[in-house]
């Protein structure tokens, strides 16, 4: 696929490159193959921008935005994420707007600005409720209880959750049941919840692994070490570490460092 992409665009193929990068973007976003999903939206950037289509631009640049932001390259993130929000502006489509924020949302959560992120998804599941786009409401709900999680606020934080994952069973979104699970797992293992957090983490883990979806997988694992560790159980604690650590070093991504110097050191001490 980023062969014939990059043969579409040397050919001055615009529609076809930037319809490539759109059909990779389920694979890229829910697997989180961050390779092709730089490559093959940089790609499609440069496609939009010469089509002058702002709902490609929006889409494109938003899209890429994410995979940055997700990488931690944030800078990156929100110079393209800024060109998506006035994209988007000049397009009048209210359902790639709403998009397009939620998108924002994500930058800013992942760069750990919480009140931005918080009003972002706000907005967004305003307008998704507006458009009726149930799954988009539910993602939504998803991002503002994940949101209150790192903000410390868990309790406030369980019961977005409590719907994002209702929502998302209807739907049979095996893939976001299972996020929102994790988060969930997180909220509750933050209030001394252990228990319930370990049920809700492993429910989390099978129905991830049943749908091959591997970064929420290694998620999964570090929660349940920490609560391997909480009860003294070193040597599940440390599988679980390793199992994460080779997860996220399949997929490229720079938390499977950070996990490596910690199990290095753990085995030193």
């Amino acid at each position: 696929m980023l062969e014939a992409q990059r043969e579409a665009l040397e050919r001055e193929m615009f529609e076809r490159v930037w319809q490539i990068a759109e059909a990779l973007w389920p694979l890229c976003a829910s697997h989180k193959r961050f390779t092709e999903w730089v490559s093959s939206h940089e790609a499609g950037v440069t496609a939009g921008d010469a089509l002058g289509d702002q709902r490609v631009v929006a889409r494109m640049r938003s899209q890429l935005a994410r995979a940055y932001a997700e990488l931690g390259r944030h800078a990156e993130a929100r110079k393209e994420m800024d060109l998506a929000l006035d994209a988007v502006e000049q397009t009048g489509d209210k359902r790639l707007a709403a998009s397009v924020v939620e998108f924002d949302g994500v930058c800013r959560l992942r760069a750990g600005e919480l009140a931005q992120a918080l009003s972002a998804f706000g907005a967004a599941r305003d307008a998704f409720q507006r458009v009726g786009v149930a799954r988009g409401v539910a993602l939504q709900d998803y991002h503002i209880g994940w949101s209150l999680v790192l903000a410390g606020d868990d309790a406030l934080a369980l019961e977005p959750l409590d719907r994002a994952e209702r929502a998302m069973r209807e739907i049979g979104d095996a893939i976001n049941v299972g996020r929102a699970l994790i988060r969930k797992g997180e909220a509750l293992m933050n209030l001394g919840h252990d228990t319930q957090a370990r049920t809700a983490l492993s429910e989390a883990l099978a129905s991830l692994e049943s749908a091959g979806v591997e970064f929420e997988q290694a998620e999964a694992h570090e929660a349940l070490a920490v609560l391997a560790e909480r009860d003294s159980d070193i040597a599940r604690a440390k599988a679980h570490r390793h199992r994460a650590y080779r997860l996220y070093r399949e997929l490229g991504h720079p938390r499977a460092e950070e996990l490596r110097e910690m199990l290095e050191t753990a085995d030193t001490v």
